[in-house]
């Protein structure tokens, strides 16, 4: 699946206004818990603000599953119906 930069450029925002930083400086590799110091509490928050703008649904993603912002990234893309088709 190809995931659109519109889509990426969403997410980077969403963690970096979380963050309290520049959407540029979150790499797609970043380590969630270990580079950006974000728990499960915090990645709740980045949830909701994504459910929000995106209009998707992320319940049921496990959290421990997600390492990276790529990974994030990639489970919203999958919640995206009109990206499979």
């Amino acid at each position: 699946m190809s995931i659109p930069e519109d889509l990426r450029t969403t997410v980077l925002t969403s963690v970096a206004n979380f963050l309290g930083g520049n959407p540029a400086a979150i790499k797609p590799e970043s380590n969630l818990e270990e580079d950006l110091q974000l728990d499960s509490t915090d990645i709740v928050d980045i949830f909701v603000d994504l459910e929000k703008k995106l209009k998707i649904s992320l319940t049921g993603v496990k959290f421990a599953d997600l390492k990276t912002v790529n990974g994030l990234i990639e489970v919203v893309a999958a919640r995206m119906p009109e990206l499979l088709a």
